[in-house]
């Protein structure tokens, strides 16, 4: 059974359709039961989604990863506001 830091690892071609097989039904498994993972992957198909319409997929690999890991991390909850 793959972790969370797995799904972590492999979201965005999960969600891009660049998974084998295997490992795209080890992520499914994980994701009917991690409700956090579920979350995680329906913000990556967001913000794919977000670059895609405001013509952002032009941008290079690094930068689109830049600007996922700040709208992830500006969407983590601060301490005390829930999980």
């Amino acid at each position: 059974m793959l972790k969370c830091k797995d799904i972590a690892h492999h979201a965005g071609d999960y969600v891009d359709g660049e998974t084998g097989f295997w490992r795209r039904l080890g992520i499914r498994c994980h994701l009917l039961i991690c409700s956090s993972c579920r979350n995680f992957v329906r913000k990556i198909r967001i913000s794919k989604g977000f670059f895609a319409k405001r013509g952002l997929s032009r941008l290079s690999p690094d930068e689109r990863d830049e600007v996922v890991t700040r709208v992830i991390e500006a969407a983590k909850p601060t301490p005390g506001e829930g999980p």
